[in-house]
C-alpha cells in the first residue's frame, strides 16, 4: 500500500551537529510532510549543508531549552498544514507509520487537536521493546 499523495503535516526538526542522523529523518518526513523546518542550534558540523541540500528550510537560533526552541521554531516557521509535527533529528518515521499518519491525519474529528506517538528506541539496532522502556508515548503532533 502506498501513502496517499495528501501531504497534512508540517514537520519541525530540532538539531544540533546531526550530520549523522539528518538524512533519514528528512527522508522518512518526504512522504507525509508538505513543509520541513530544522531549527538549528549553529551546528559545527555539515547539519545545515545536508538540511538544505535535502529541500528542508534551516532557520538557526541559540539553543536554550527544548520548550523555547520549538515555541520560536513554531513562530517562525510558516506552517499552512493542519498539523504539526515536532522531531528531533536523531529521530525517524517508519515506513508503517508513515501510512498510518496519511490515514489518520485526513480522517481524524475536527475536534482531536493531538496526536500521540509511541517512541520506539534502538540501542545497537536493536528495538528496545522490554523492561518497562516500551512504550513510551509523546505528544509529537498537534
Amino acid at each position: 500500500m502506498n501513502p496517499s499523495p495528501l501531504k497534512p503535516i508540517t514537520a519541525v526538526i530540532l538539531t544540533y551537529n546531526e550530520a549523522l542522523h539528518i538524512e533519514r529523518c528528512i527522508q522518512s518526513l518526504k512522504p507525509i510532510a508538505e513543509k520541513i523546518y530544522v531549527v538549528d542550534s549553529f551546528s559545527t558540523d555539515d547539519t545545515v549543508k545536508l538540511a538544505r541540500s535535502l529541500g528542508a528550510e534551516v532557520l538557526q537560533r541559540v539553543w536554550k531549552n527544548y520548550a523555547d526552541q520549538f515555541q520560536w521554531g513554531l513562530d517562525h516557521c510558516q506552517a499552512e498544514t493542519e498539523w504539526v509535527m515536532r522531531i528531533d533529528g536523531n529521530e525517524y518515521v517508519e515506513p508503517s507509520l508513515q501510512i498510518e499518519l496519511q490515514d489518520l491525519l485526513i480522517s481524524l474529528p475536527k475536534d482531536i487537536i493531538g496526536v500521540y506517538l509511541k517512541l520506539k528506541v534502538l540501542y545497537d539496532d536493536k528495538w528496545i521493546r522490554y523492561g518497562g522502556f516500551y512504550p513510551l508515548f509523546l505528544l509529537r503532533i498537534w
